[in-house]
């Protein structure tokens, strides 16, 4: 038989928010600045930097990797002059779990407070997830009409609309595997 014993967890409720005047945010694969704007929107008093990241948008345009984000991550903690959060959601989460890695071996910013990190997952893609390459190209031969999830199908059309470099990406994702 299995017996299950409840405890109460000791805990302690923070207002961080309060705390927390500057964060830099980054969006996921595929995404821009505006996919934290309802977030950022319930956050008051905190100024937010959420830079595209490259090939994405109007981001920069070279190297497609984990590495390259979170270095373009570490160039930008590195000018800030207040204190500050990072925040970050599936690939921006994971270029700011490598940009931490980075600040515990060199002084990359002594402002840099703390991280939140959203999303992100640990392993392999779960097989219910749809194959983002066969989508992308879909999205590339103009045939989006084929991806059966209409969010999914807007949020791809939504990132080619924005300039994102879909095709150097789909190019790049057997090497964004979380190198």
């Amino acid at each position: 038989e299995y017996y299950c014993l409840v405890v109460v967890l000791q805990h302690v409720v923070l207002n961080t928010w309060s705390c927390m005047k500057r964060l830099l945010v980054q969006h996921g694969l595929l995404g821009s600045p505006t996919n934290w704007r309802s977030v950022l929107r319930t956050l008051q008093n905190v100024d937010a930097t959420v830079p595209w990241l490259r090939n994405h948008g109007k981001g920069v345009r070279g190297k497609m990797s984990l590495e390259a984000l979170s270095q373009d991550l570490v160039e930008l903690m590195r000018k800030q002059q207040e204190p500050f959060y990072l925040m970050g959601s599936s690939y921006g989460g994971a270029s700011i779990m490598r940009a931490l890695l980075a600040e515990q071996h060199e002084d990359v910013s002594a402002f840099l407070k703390g991280a939140i990190v959203v999303d992100v997952a640990p392993g392999p893609r779960p097989v219910s997830m749809p194959d983002l390459r066969v989508e992308l190209k879909l999205v590339l031969e103009g045939r989006e009409k084929e991806i059966p999830d209409l969010a999914q199908r807007g949020f791809l059309t939504t990132a080619l609309r924005n300039g994102t470099d879909v095709a150097l990406i789909h190019r790049s994702l057997s090497a964004l595997e979380w190198d």
